[in-house]
């Protein structure tokens, strides 16, 4: 048997006409004992306090019926709940001025299309808690219904969530603080629909799939989706937007997200000041991947002095690919620019813009890391940290990883990276783990307007690097000196974009360092047309080659060239070893101006040195033998002095069975994988190893039981003593010491 209708009264007093419908206070008060499901077709008062126990039965609510327990309490328990469209669970006062209710309802699954509601003044508090599917297509609300008072709180909790329509829990829009929402589910999580918390300041929201051990969820945030906890009241603070997902960081522990997220402050007046942005967290075990170009994350400052928010991506072992926009902006006069960290495991992949700009205060920080694999930003892509004329720019870090494949641990920057300031440039630093790569379509840029101008560094740890794209950290106002830019890599150095530290008051520095060549194929500018010259150092354990102009000329004074390498040739007259057409000149214009080139087995001059004909100085500096004595063919004024230095070493050479600084090995041959590198460095070992021929097979067995019995210790330090010269690699299980325990591990290593 079915509850029975209430009539006519009960629905006037849903509609506010004063009728006073019959209370019930168990389920039984409401359907038959035995009647599955429990069906409520009207509406239906619930004393406060009241336990409603289902048990394994379904309670539906059909359309035009309710529960409601004014502002009370009420707790639900069945096997399921099932809302549909234009049906209410209210825990709501009549009176604006009221407190909302309080309702906890524990199911085994829920479809949610109509109204839940403990709104009030302050909201009331909602909790459930799903073992299976959660489905909410309808509206959750505890909202704030003064703008005085604060939102409620929502907490869900499922084996499954699915979210497309709206939960709400935002306070008053005068003083009344945003509340709470929270969406917890042992699986996935899938919002399509609206989250807000906004209030006066920004309430907090907190999405997280599959927490807990054994538990694997992914995190979807639909295109559709609007989640937003801003601040509403001028000058007040955004608030806190955290999602998580945890899974075995392959099929699960993902996040997708493709909607909009924000946690912006307001702007304010005078007496007010701005609102600082609020936070937008996003942690996953696996991958996360914001894949649609409209998709936003916002935590911008209002202005005139707000702090800008914090943008955070982070994975265990995953990969981030943001394809969207994420700003991080102080728009004020007097702002300061917030932060946006992009934190891989993988790959790193940005191809929208990132902004953290800011005003007097200056910019923010941009960082985007892989600590394993690589880190790209498209042609779509751009990062600024830029702020106006009153503020200095800010920081922007890109790193890549140390492991996986070489190819996987290159940085590529495609798009532009601006760390513009007024009273000073900011700070640009990339550091690639097996390459760096600066395209013809980007450009660095640290420029500075009234101060000194910014510094650009990159750094690569075991290969080239190669900047087609223009760097500047130049200086515009006459008492400005110019800013540092140095590059650094252990293999080739290419600049073919022009390098521009020029300053008004001073000149800049530049300074490129290689254990390879380094090849120069556009101006690099470091003078000053006001002040004194800067420096540009080139110091290369290779071939050095000049087929462009570096400028370290000054009006009070000129500043200095110094280029050292094994090789070093100003291009001029054709020459082969430099790229078509290419001409060097070397100019250091100005009192006391001095271009030097140290070459440690050669050095030509085929293009142009030139420096102050009555103070300045051209040397040509080398270790007095025949062989390396250096030849000029270009124009040099004025004339070079010719300098002989005994402490001038000649250079390694590579595969000459020599071991020469800094070379740490040096078999006589220039290929990897045979525990010397091909630029003479020692390999790490391979285990299992214990031949040392760098291929890991049955013989290492055989080898490794005669090193084991040959009287030189166990120590992994000794393998290379007694009657076997073992290799590190003998040392299987990597616990230092060559023993039996190796053989089973070389076993083990052989899939045997």
């Amino acid at each position: 048997m079915q509850c029975a209708l209430l009539g006519l009264a009960g629905l006037l007093l849903a509609a506010g006409a004063g009728a006073s419908p019959a209370a019930a206070t168990t389920a039984n008060d409401l359907c038959a004992a035995n009647a599955d499901p429990c069906v409520i077709s009207t509406v239906v008062a619930v004393t406060t306090g009241s336990v409603l126990d289902f048990g394994q039965r379904e309670l539906r609510i059909n359309t035009g019926g309710a529960l409601d327990v004014s502002s009370g309490t009420l707790a639900i328990t069945a096997r399921a709940l099932t809302m549909q469209a234009g049906s209410f669970l209210r825990a709501r006062p009549t009176s604006s001025s009221s407190p909302g209710g309080s309702l906890t309802i524990t199911l085994a699954q829920a479809d949610l299309a109509g109204t839940i509601d403990a709104s009030g003044a302050p909201g009331g508090a909602v909790t459930m808690v799903v073992s299976g599917r959660l489905t909410l297509t309808g509206t959750l609300a505890a909202r704030a219904t003064s703008s005085l008072e604060v939102g409620g709180s929502i907490d869900l909790t499922g084996g499954e969530v699915v979210i497309s329509g709206a939960v709400q829990a935002f306070g008053g829009n005068f003083e009344g603080l945003g509340g709470d929402i929270s969406v917890s589910s042992t699986g996935p999580i899938t919002v399509s629909g609206t989250l807000d918390a906004t209030g006066a300041d920004g309430g907090t929201i907190d999405l997280d799939a599959g927490p807990g051990a054994g538990n694997a969820g992914d995190l979807i945030i639909a295109k559709t989706a609007i989640i937003k906890s801003d601040a509403t009241a001028a000058g007040n603070f955004g608030g806190t937007i955290d999602l998580a997902a945890q899974g075995d960081n392959l099929t699960t522990g993902r996040v997708f997200v493709d909607g909009q997220l924000t946690a912006s402050g307001r702007t304010g007046g005078e007496d007010t000041g701005g609102g600082d942005g609020g936070c937008v967290s996003i942690a996953a075990s696996g991958d996360i991947r914001m894949l649609d170009a409209a998709a936003t994350f916002n935590v911008n400052a209002g202005g005139p002095d707000g702090s800008g928010g914090e943008i955070e991506l982070s994975t265990i072992s995953g990969a981030i690919e943001v394809r969207g926009t994420l700003t991080a902006l102080a728009p004020g006069d007097q702002g300061s620019g917030g932060s946006v960290s992009i934190d891989a495991t993988r790959d790193a992949i940005v191809a929208g813009p990132l902004f953290a700009g800011g005003g007097d205060s200056g910019g923010g920080e941009i960082t985007i890391a892989s600590s394993a694999a690589g880190v790209t930003l498209e042609k779509t892509s751009s990062a600024s940290v830029a702020a106006n004329a009153l503020g200095a720019g800010g920081t922007i870090c890109v790193e890549s990883g140390s492991g996986g494949a070489a190819q996987e641990r290159t940085v590529v920057i495609e798009g532009d990276l601006t760390a513009d300031g007024g009273t000073g440039g900011g700070g640009i630093d990339i550091s690639g783990g097996a390459a760096v790569r600066v395209s013809a379509d980007a450009v660095l840029s640290a420029t500075a307007l009234t101060g000194r101008g910014g510094a650009v560094s990159i750094a690569v740890d075991s290969g080239p690097a190669l900047i087609d794209g223009p760097i500047t950290v130049s200086a515009s106002r006459p008492e400005a000196p110019g800013g540092i830019i140095a590059i650094d890599a252990s293999q080739r150095i290419v600049s073919n974009g022009q390098l521009d530290a020029r300053g008004q008051g001073m000149g800049g520095s530049i300074g490129l360092s290689s254990g390879g060549g380094v090849d120069v194929r556009r101006p690099a500018l470091a003078g000053s047309s006001a002040g004194a010259g800067g420096e540009v150092e080139i110091v290369s354990q290779g071939q050095v080659l000049v087929g462009a102009t570096l400028n370290t000329d000054g009006s009070t004074a000129a500043g200095h060239s110094t280029l050292t390498g094994c090789d070093v040739t100003i291009c001029g007259m054709d020459h082969p070893a430099c790229p078509s057409g290419g001409t060097g000149m070397l100019t250091s214009l100005g009192p006391n101006g001095v271009n030097r080139i140290v070459g440690r087995d050669s050095s030509f001059v085929l293009g142009t040195m030139r420096a102050n004909t009555q103070t300045g100085r051209n040397e040509l500096v080398y270790n007095g033998a025949s062989e390396a004595e250096p030849l000029v063919l270009g124009s040099v004024t004025p004339e070079a002095t010719v300098i002989v230095d005994a402490g001038v070493r000649g250079c390694p050479r590579c595969g000459n069975s020599a071991t020469e600084p800094p070379e740490t090995c040096d078999d006589g041959n220039q290929l990897d994988g045979d525990g010397c590198s091909a630029v003479c460095q020692l390999e790490a070992p391979l285990p299992g190893d214990a031949n040392g021929d760098y291929v890991l097979s049955s013989e290492d067995r055989v080898f490794l039981a005669n090193e084991i019995f040959d009287g030189d210790g166990d120590s992994v330090g000794a393998v290379s003593g007694g009657a076997f010269a073992g290799s590190p690699g003998a040392d299987a299980n990597d616990d230092s010491h060559v023993t039996a325990a190796d053989l089973v591990a070389i076993a083990r290593l052989l899939g045997e």
